[in-house]
């Protein structure tokens, strides 16, 4: 079971990722997304966008969001890494968009990646406002 799941992240990472120079890129289409607020949340809206993970080395350095209004994320600081209850990995940064806005940027990779969901990335500001994404591979 573990073998699958590593060589199924591999095969991922290897069909998504662009190398040159130590840099690449990994590409997701979020297929729903919804924004909240620190007391309400709106429901899910089905949507296609772009959104590319930027990374130099094994570091992410860039995420960037192409919506009706593209938007980059800066990577200033890693905070932290771990693993929740279902066993799905998460990232934890701080980055700052095109705007010079701070954001808690939380993205999660799912433990399997059979479904069309393999991944979450919640971008959150410092007034609890922020955007949620799910994720599919870019095909």
């Amino acid at each position: 079971m573990k073998y699958t799941f590593f060589l199924s992240l591999i095969l991922l990472f290897s069909n998504l990722a662009h190398s040159q120079n130590d840099t690449k890129a990994i590409k997701f289409r979020a297929f729903k997304a919804t924004m909240f607020s620190p007391r309400d949340s709106s429901g899910w809206d089905e949507t296609n966008i772009l959104t590319v993970m930027n990374f130099s080395g094994d570091n992410l350095n860039k995420i960037n969001v192409y919506a009706e209004k593209s938007i980059q994320y800066d990577i200033v600081k890693f905070i932290k890494d771990y693993k929740d209850e279902n066993k799905t990995s998460w990232s934890v940064y701080k980055g700052i968009n095109d705007d010079g806005e701070e954001f808690t940027i939380e993205w999660a990779i799912f433990n399997t990646l059979q479904y069309q969901h393999v991944s979450t990335l919640i971008l959150t500001n410092k007034n609890g406002y922020g955007f949620v994404y799910k994720l599919k591979k870019n095909e």
